[in-house]
């Protein structure tokens, strides 16, 4: 969430320095890390004889507790984190005019209780990124948003600008997103434009921890046939908290509010606006107008010591007015979505094992207007799964379970009758459909830590075929080893298979069945980070073709491999990535390159915090351009439209892609009070990035390109208190 007021902000700036003029007479500030030296957030630190007036580590690990002289004098200091040994200074031994340092030790019996009360993803430890919500918000090309986090890691294959999950050359349909351990499709709003809009579905304060799995995705979850991301919201709220934001396009609240020791509740609103946004950045033309309302709640709960439950509802209203091309038209998108999904979770500890019910629903309404296409679809969706998780010791553990997936979409459409003449003057034909599918799988993971270097990961899943559908197993074996605290080495494979995601233009649950192979090689140490991988793919799936307006089904086969690493030194974090993908699919008994086929994909990021100043960041990305198939002729039909003829597929490339993001962020401190700014200029050399050929009528002139993104300005700021 965002704010932008200029009026309120002078008068919290006088707040602010006049905070600073009558200071608190000792403050004790300094810096917490863990024994590598990683700074560690959201430790709790307090005085013994006020635990009520305590604060917690930034992201960088350090913290300013203020005090009264009187309070200070015979205390004790107390710095508390869930699974580490508490550190207790009695006050005489500190020097507040220095900053002190703080190291932190594991508590290696409470982390066995840890791991045990939390009930873990028991396929954690193969995922190949761990992510808290303050990374998120720690990532400047993100834009705050838990979904394009995921687009800055290596593994991310992401060509379109959007926070749409595109692992290691899949499709982003492909790729599950899991909240709550419940699938959400599609979890992106305003897929279908460029720019503004193109965020996940989820509220980043109530994340507590996110894990992607780029390939090999554990079979726990069903029609997860590329990768995965697994988020999970906040399981424990220890105080109340108020979060009022204001920005170029939003205006929003959170509140989060504990109910009593065992129960709390979150809510939040947003309200989307477009004319501040498009008046400072009217170089982007292809955005007209955008609008959206949406609200959620998370609820927790824990009945008994054993039993919880966890409610989860989101509501969103969107319409959009966009720029569009298709084949030798430009017009106008006109689009809306009303969305409402649920989810609820019910949690029982069983001894050594939980017992989860996970249950969800998504019903949505869709409109979409373009030419004389015309597309009104309704959406539903249930979800039910049974889950056990058996832990017999703490390197053995077992999970099994059934999901039942329930989806039906109804249709009612206007089409070009040719798909090529697409004008609101040229014939069209209404059509009407429904479809549905059911999905009822079956699924056993085992994993075995064989001794403490070694563990191992097996999992298998079967479906139950229905009405006309075929049976299929899907099976997946992960193997980690590590050498030592530093080094690490993970080798997966595994087969899946899964159902399509319908779209207006395809409505249809076609099937997908792929074959994954992975290897990759993980380095840590003082404050440095490297990472090797390499993969193989084939995916054997139907495909529709825009130079024909067809599907069809196809293999395709995907190689790639990643390097990056990372290095923190004081105040200063930087990364720099690349990534290797060649893929390419068979139709008709002939091979052809894939439209995202990459020589090289860089992705650089350089970040330097200064505890008065704010935290400034830059990002890079590049690689080249995508392939296309090229129009080599055209001939004129009986209704006087233009059909392009096309030369062979993705034979042609357009011109290389490069875009240079900056960020800033400041965070300034009024008593319990924090007052966050920031400013985000993606594009900041306003490079004009090729997305598609615009054509004359009878395509014999190229008249232009349409482009990504152009330079665009965000900025806004949040209080909270």
């Amino acid at each position: 969430m965002r704010i932008d007021f200029h009026l309120f902000s002078l008068f919290l700036l006088f707040l602010i320095r006049s905070s600073y003029i009558y200071a608190q007479d000792a403050n004790i500030q300094g810096k917490i890390t863990d024994k590598k030296g990683e700074p560690i957030l959201a430790a709790n630190v307090y005085l013994k004889k006020e635990p009520d007036k305590g604060t917690i580590s930034d992201i960088n690990g350090y913290f300013i507790l203020r005090c009264q002289s009187h309070s200070f004098n015979n205390d004790t200091l107390i710095i508390s984190f869930l699974g580490l040994k508490t550190k207790i200074i009695p006050t005489v031994h500190l020097d507040t005019s220095k900053e002190i340092s703080i190291v932190m030790e594991e508590d290696q019996q409470m982390l066995v209780e840890v791991v045990i009360m939390a009930n873990p993803s028991l396929s954690r430890e193969f995922s190949i990124k761990e992510v808290s919500k303050f990374d998120i918000y720690n990532t400047p090309s993100s834009a705050g948003d838990a979904l394009k986090m995921v687009t800055v890691l290596p593994a991310s294959t992401n060509v379109s600008e959007s926070a749409n999950v595109e692992l290691r050359g899949s499709a982003g349909d492909m790729s599950r997103v899991m909240l709550n351990e419940v699938p959400v499709y599609k979890p992106v709003r305003n897929s279908q434009i460029n720019g503004i809009g193109k965020f996940s579905l989820f509220n980043t304060e109530m994340i507590e921890e996110q894990n992607v799995y780029a390939s090999n995705p554990p079979l726990v979850y069903s029609n997860a046939t590329a990768g995965l991301v697994e988020i999970g919201t906040i399981k424990k709220l220890s105080a109340s908290e108020t979060a009022l934001s204001l920005s170029l396009a939003n205006i929003g609240f959170l509140h989060s509010q504990p109910i009593n020791k065992k129960s709390f509740l979150q809510i939040y609103g947003n309200y989307q606006f477009s004319k501040p946004y498009l008046w400072v950045n009217a170089n982007n033309k292809d955005i007209n107008k955008f609008s959206s309302e949406d609200t959620g709640l998370n609820f927790h709960t824990e009945l008994t010591k054993r039993l919880s439950i966890n409610l989860y509802s989101y509501f969103i209203n969107e319409k959009y007015l966009a720029n569009d091309y298709s084949y030798t038209f430009s017009g106008t998108v006109d689009a809306g979505k009303r969305r409402n999904f649920n989810i609820l979770n019910f949690k029982y500890k069983l001894g050594k094992g939980f017992i989860s019910i996970n249950n969800g629903t998504d019903f949505s309404n869709e409109d979409f207007k373009f030419g004389n296409i015309l597309s009104k679809q309704k959406n539903c969706y249930v979800y039910s799964n049974f889950d056990f998780k058996y832990y017999f010791t703490p390197s053995w553990n077992l999970q099994s379970g059934f999901s039942h997936e329930y989806t039906k979409q109804n249709y009612r459409s206007r089409f070009p009758k040719y798909y090529f003449a697409v004008k609101p003057e040229n014939p069209s034909y209404y059509f009407e459909n429904s479809i549905s599918n059911n999905n009822l799988e079956f699924y056993l993971y085992n994993r075995v830590q064989i001794f403490n270097e070694l563990t191992l990961g097996v999992g298998i899943r079967k479906n139950i075929p229905v009405k006309e559908q075929s049976g299929y197993w899907s099976y997946q074996t992960n193997i980690k080893y590590s050498f030592n605290n530093y080094n690490s080495i993970l080798a997966s494979l595994g087969k899946y298979n899964g159902y399509a995601t319908p779209y207006y233009n395809t409505q249809e649950f076609s099937s997908i069945s792929t074959r994954q192979y992975s290897l990759e090689y993980s380095f840590s140490r003082n404050d440095f980070n490297l990472r090797l991988a390499t993969y193989h793919k084939k995916e054997n799936l139907k495909e529709n073709f825009s130079e024909t307006d067809t599907s069809e089904r196809l293999l395709r086969k995907i190689w790639g491999a990643e390097i990056s690493m990372s290095k923190k030194y004081e105040n200063l974090t930087g990364s720099l990535a690349y990534t290797y993908l060649y893929s390419k699919f068979r139709n008709g008994g002939k091979w052809y390159n894939s439209y995202n086929r990459m020589d090289y994909l860089i992705k650089a990021f350089i970040s330097y915090y200064h505890k008065k100043a704010g935290t400034v960041s830059l990002s890079c990305l590049t690689r080249p351009g995508l392939y296309y198939s090229p129009i080599i002729n055209a001939e004129i039909n009986e209704t006087g439209a233009y059909k392009p003829l096309y030369g062979d597929y993705n034979v042609k490339q357009y011109s290389g892609y490069c875009s240079v993001d900056f960020s800033y962020n400041k965070v300034l401190t009024l008593k319990s009070s924090n007052l966050i700014f920031f400013l985000t200029v993606n594009n900041i050399f306003d490079i004009k990035n090729e997305s598609a050929i615009m054509f004359s009528e009878d395509y014999s002139t190229i008249t232009g390109y349409r482009h990504y993104n152009r330079r665009s300005i965000y900025t806004g700021m949040q209080l909270r208190f």
